[in-house]
Formats: C-alpha cells, sequence, structure tokens
C-alpha cells in the first residue's frame, strides 16, 4: 500500500503545477503573437497570462485564498469570461461573468469587513 503524500510533497507539486502553467500561457502568448499578431487573438493569451501569473504569486506567497489574491484572479477569470462573451455570445459565458461578479462582491465584502 502506498503512503499519502506529505504537505511539503503536496506543495511543492502545487508550486510546479503552477509553473507549468504559467510557462504553457507564456508559450501560448508568444505562438499567438507569431501566427497572428492581432490584439483580438492576444487578449485571450494576454489574460491566460494574467491569471496564471495571480495564481503563481498567490501560491509562492502560500496566499492562494486570500481575498486581495482571489480578487485579483476573479478579475482575470472575469475578464476572460467578458471576452468569450463577445467572441461566441454564449449563455455560459453570461453565467460565468455573473458567478465572477459574484465573487468580486463577496471577496470585496470580505477584504472590507
Amino acid at each position: 500500500m502506498s503512503q499519502a503524500l506529505t504537505d511539503e510533497q503536496v506543495t511543492l507539486l502545487a508550486k510546479g503545477f503552477v509553473l507549468l502553467l504559467l510557462a504553457i500561457s507564456l508559450f501560448t502568448l508568444v505562438v499567438e503573437f507569431r501566427e497572428d499578431g492581432a490584439l483580438v487573438a492576444l487578449s485571450g493569451a494576454l489574460v491566460f497570462v494574467y491569471v496564471s501569473s495571480v495564481l503563481a504569486i498567490g501560491v509562492f506567497t502560500d496566499r492562494p485564498f486570500g481575498p486581495v489574491t482571489q480578487i485579483a484572479l476573479f478579475v482575470g477569470f472575469t475578464a476572460y469570461w467578458a471576452y468569450g462573451y463577445f467572441a461566441r455570445d454564449t449563455t455560459l459565458s453570461i453565467l460565468l461573468i455573473v458567478f465572477g461578479l459574484a465573487v468580486l462582491l463577496q471577496q470585496g465584502r470580505r477584504l472590507l469587513g
């Protein structure tokens, strides 16, 4: 029977995953820039870089669930979902935007309260 991972191992895996996510988003940005270079194509890739950067900062400062990190993260998510709405005009995008705004409101109250 295998043993469970220690907290340190889980933390190391999470940090490695976040770094990989950041590297993938930066690579995607470079590919999008080389292929198209248009602002519309780059805007989705830029939001991914922003979100993965905020996540990396939160994980490496040991504050991924703090209200400031959550606000910064959901600003990026909501921006991406709004971008998705304008690109594809789907009902899911509207629901995700409403969810993002609700999380931002809740985290804002948590930060101020």
